[in-house]
């Protein structure tokens, strides 16, 4: 007991004497001042004699953190924590012991402070600033560093300036657009949000460069047009501040033919002759520059077209119904690419004819008839040429017809007495089956599927049946029934006498299809049919139920004589027959076949589409193209019905031969040609639309309508969009259409129509300002610069009056009077 007393004591002891020298809390904090956003050492050292004295530190900014110390008797915690502070100023910093009072006395709360500044403010933009160039946009953004955001920039005009046309805005940004060339000092300053603020400024060198001089570089002599055909020529200049608007400068263009602001002459020539033109170019430099060139272009007049014909035979070959068929309409002459269409009568059901000529497709029933197709060719010098031809076509049926060829009564038999008796029937498709539809067969017999009549009759009596055979035709199974009367008598009997007679022609024409049925009557059954004497041609089989049957080989009078042998049980029968055949020769004249496609096809442009068809004269049947040597370009391809189509994606010139082969009873003819075609690079630059046709005429004082093609040819660009068209006579509008064309693309190239109305409103205004032609016109948006096409409409007297003054010269004695006379004008 006295030792517990003791140990208590002196616990008390040291408690006390721990309480007494609880010692300070100190705070301090590395480097001081520090910049804001740098790290921060805060030190709290605490002196304590406890076993765990917990810890509070306030950094100042809203930040607090809790800690322990421990320790026994007297010692020291020390704790050094890392802080960043991220906006300038004095922040006191706390610590004090949340324990105990005897944990940490005086002083608790212990504190400190901190002073944080601003990061130093500086320019990092070199003091040479890039280059701009008269009347070109320019933009340039300063930088600095440090101190506090946001910055603002500045200069004092009063010492030095920008470059005329330039700005400099309270963020930094150097913009507009420079109206004269030199180099500028300028003196710019930025200040910063620091509280204090900072400032430093920095002298600048900035060089604008002059516009360098602006000339043309296309020849003088542009490429020549032809009338009617599409025409593209995309004018070059160097020097200069783009963009450059290009203009007429006192002249005109060839009709038909437009120039768009960014250089490009297009459409599509309306007239030939040699016209002179002058052109501007004018850049964005300031002031602008303008410059001028003339030149020359000839337009040729379009290539006259060779006469269209259609060079396939009046009798188309025949075919059969539910079997493949397929035959080419050939065209000579003209210009391609043809179309074919059915103008009068029909084609076969199953059959129809394509665009290209193709009639092709599976005939479902026979057919003998006539009909009319036209070709059309794509000539433009002068029209479009048309011709008309009419066409035989016969589609057999798909089968033979089926007949039962048994004759009505049949061998008798007798009660006890083997019987036997084969059915025959003639035509249809094999297999062929057969099968009792009324009466009774006598006791004891029955019909095979085959058609033998089978048994041992049990009961005497005449009976009566029909019988129906079956084929296997493939567009529909015929049938063929017949009555039947068979007589068993009581007693045994003898054998009917046996009769062979033929069924079919002996008439045959070499490679067609041939039959006959050899028929037998009476005797008994089964009856076996065989050659006996002479050859069958060659082709020809003879089968052991009589049927002569296959496709002869080769010509001539042949004759062959058959024997039938029944099966009678008291002694076989036979009977012979005679049978002269004549297989005739197949007409084997064909006329020669030829490639009449010109060896050098019109060129195209990468990317767009390509379309000719290899035209023949001649041979016979269908015909089908392959190619014999060469590679065509890539992405062209040759169809077996000799359609060259597709888009070039390789430029370059191609030779390559194209073979053709018909199908001529007497052996099939081929031919070869060599053909050129020349591939040009595609121009990113050449934006292309042109409308077709370029012109029209229409009767004054009433409407009109005519439908009009847009063609685009526009690299990069998904679409171009018109609101409306306007009718202008003599410089203004006298008219508009509001009704929206849009020309969609695809792989660069697009095709739009559009069936223009012109009202007689808009005829009559023309008259009465004395004006002979209307252009409709329209503007087309989604380019890099606007598109116009321009169709001219010339307005003739009732008659249509198609005379050509076009300048009408008087000559006197003492000089000459000299006017002009517009065709068809309405005063005239």
């Amino acid at each position: 007991m006295k030792q517990t007393t003791t140990i208590l004591g002196l616990l008390l002891v040291l408690f006390m004497i721990s309480a007494n020298i609880a010692g300070a809390i100190t705070v301090s904090a590395s480097p001081n001042p520090a910049p804001a956003s740098q790290n921060v050492v805060v030190s709290v050292n605490t002196t304590i004699s406890t076993l765990l004295c917990p810890m509070r530190v306030d950094f100042g900014d809203g930040n607090i953190t809790n800690y322990s110390c421990s320790g026994v008797m007297t010692s020291t915690c020390n704790r050094d924590f890392n802080h960043t502070y991220m906006t300038p100023g004095t922040y006191t910093i706390q610590a004090n012991s949340t324990g105990p009072t005897f944990c940490a006395n005086s002083p608790n709360p212990a504190s400190g402070s901190v002073t944080i500044t601003c990061p130093t403010l500086s320019i990092v933009t070199p003091v040479t600033l890039t280059a701009g160039n008269v009347g070109q946009n320019y933009n340039l953004q300063l930088q600095s560093a440090g101190g506090s955001l946001p910055h603002a920039w500045s200069y004092t005009m009063d010492s030095n300036w920008l470059p005329p046309g330039l700005s400099l805005s309270p963020t930094g940004l150097i913009t507009g657009v420079p109206t004269s060339s030199g180099t500028w000092l300028v003196n710019i300053t930025v200040t910063d949000s620091c509280s204090p603020t900072q400032n430093t400024f920095r002298l600048f060198s900035l060089t604008i460069n002059p516009c360098s001089s602006l000339s043309l570089t296309t020849p003088p002599t542009l490429p020549d047009a032809t009338v009617g055909q599409m025409y593209n020529k995309q004018l070059q200049a160097t020097g200069g501040n783009p963009p450059l608007t290009w203009s007429l400068f006192h002249s005109f263009l060839p009709g038909g033919l437009s120039l768009s602001p960014g250089g490009l002459i297009s459409g599509v020539p309306t007239a030939a002759g040699a016209s002179t033109i002058t052109i501007k170019a004018t850049d964005k430099c300031i002031p602008a520059q303008s410059v001028e060139r003339t030149f020359s272009l000839t337009t040729d007049p379009a290539p006259t077209c060779s006469a269209l014909a259609i060079a396939t035979g009046s009798t188309l070959p025949t075919g059969t119904a539910g079997q493949p068929y397929s035959q080419q309409i050939m065209s000579s002459g003209g210009e391609s690419p043809m179309t074919f269409s059915v103008i009068s009568g029909s084609l076969p059901a199953g059959l129809s004819l394509t665009p290209t000529g193709l009639i092709s497709g599976v005939p479902t029933t026979e057919f003998s008839g006539n009909v009319r197709i036209q070709a059309s060719d794509n000539c433009t010098n002068p029209v479009s040429q048309k011709v008309n031809k009419d066409f035989s076509i016969t589609i057999d049926p798909a089968c033979s017809p089926l007949n039962m060829v048994s004759g009505s009564t049949l061998p008798s038999g007798g009660v006890g007495q083997a019987y036997s008796s084969q059915l025959l029937a003639s035509g249809g498709e094999a297999p062929l089956s057969f099968s009792v539809i009324s009466g009774s067969l006598p006791a004891g017999l029955s019909l095979t599927t085959s058609g033998l009549l089978a048994g041992m009759p049990t009961m005497s009596g005449n009976a009566t049946f029909s019988v129906r055979v079956t084929d296997n035709c493939t567009l529909a199974p015929q049938t063929s029934d017949r009555s039947f009367n068979l007589n068993i008598s009581a007693f045994p009997v003898t054998c009917q006498p046996l009769n062979l007679s033929p069924a079919g022609s002996g008439s045959a024409v070499v490679g067609q299809s041939y039959s006959a049925q050899f028929v037998a009557s009476g005797g008994e059954t089964p009856v076996t049919v065989s050659l006996i004497s002479g050859s069958l041609p060659a082709g020809l089989t003879l089968s052991t139920n009589g049927m002569l049957s296959g496709v002869p080989t080769s010509s001539g009078n042949y004759s062959i004589q058959v024997e039938a042998a029944d099966s009678c049980s008291t002694g076989a029968q036979t009977k012979q027959l005679s049978f002269p055949i004549e297989v005739e020769e197949a007409s084997t004249s064909c006329p020669s076949l030829a490639i009449t496609t010109p060896s050098q096809l019109t060129a195209t442009t990468v990317g767009l589409p390509f379309s000719g068809q290899v035209q023949i004269a001649g041979g016979q049947g269908a015909v089908t193209f392959s190619l014999a040597a060469g590679s065509l370009p890539p992405g062209i391809s040759l169809s077996p019905s000799g359609l060259l189509s597709g888009s070039a994606s390789s430029a370059g010139n191609y030779t390559f031969s194209v073979r053709a082969t018909d199908s001529c009873p007497g052996g099939s003819q081929s031919t070869i040609k060599p053909i050129a075609l020349v591939v040009s690079p595609a121009s990113s630059n050449e934006i292309s639309l042109a409308v077709t046709p370029a012109s029209f005429r229409m009767q004054r004082r009433s409407s009109a309508t005519q439908v009009l093609t847009y063609r685009a040819s526009v690299p990069g660009i998904p679409a171009l969009q018109s609101d409306r068209g306007v009718f202008v006579a003599g410089g203004g509008i006298i008219g508009e259409v509001v009704a929206p064309v849009t020309v969609t693309t695809s792989n660069s190239v697009g095709i739009a129509t559009e069936s223009l109305v012109v009202p007689v409103a808009v005829a009559r205004l023309a008259e009465e300002g004395r004006h002979a032609r209307i252009s409709y016109q329209r503007d087309f948006s989604g380019g890099p610069t606007p598109l116009r096409t321009s169709v001219d409409i010339f307005l003739t007297t009732g008659a249509t009056a198609d005379f050509n003054i076009t300048r009408l010269q008087l000559s006197f004695d003492n000089g000459r009077a000299e006017t002009t006379v517009l065709r068809n004008y309405p005063g005239l």
